[in-house]
This record gives C-alpha cells, structure tokens and sequence, in this order.
C-alpha cells in the first residue's frame, strides 16, 4: 500500500515537471517571435544595417593594384 502512494506521488510529480516544461518552452518560442516581429517591423527585406562602434574601427590600405590567382585546369 505504501509503495503505491509513493508511485503515485511520483508519477504526479513527474507529470508536472513534464507539462512545466513544456510551458517553459512554449513561453520562450512565444517570447523569440515577438522579438523577430519587432525586429522586422521598419526595415524592407533585403535591407542591410551597418553599424560601427568606435571599438571596430578598422584601417584600410587603399591598393590599386589586385591580387592575381593563377587557377590550372585538374583532369
């Protein structure tokens, strides 16, 4: 009798883990959705957004001269 009772409790305790879960899931897909909604809204597809940080700046050599690749033909 009293190893039914303890199956019991934990079959129950197991179901509520199980289906808490499973709400803890569904919260965090709901929460990631409206993030990418929110984050669309005001941009057109295909539009990219570029910003620098004063940390990320980089130096650029301006070289007029291009890299040549010479590429042989692999029968």
């Amino acid at each position: 009798m009293i190893i039914r009772k303890i199956l019991l409790v934990l079959v129950g305790y197991l179901l509520v883990r199980f289906f808490y879960g499973i709400w803890k899931f569904r919260n965090s897909v709901i929460r990631q959705m409206k993030e990418m909604q929110n984050q669309g809204s005001g941009s057109k597809d295909g539009e990219v957004h570029i910003s620098a940080s004063k940390g990320s700046a980089r130096k650029f050599e301006k070289n007029d001269e291009g890299t040549y690749v010479d590429y042989e033909e692999v029968e």
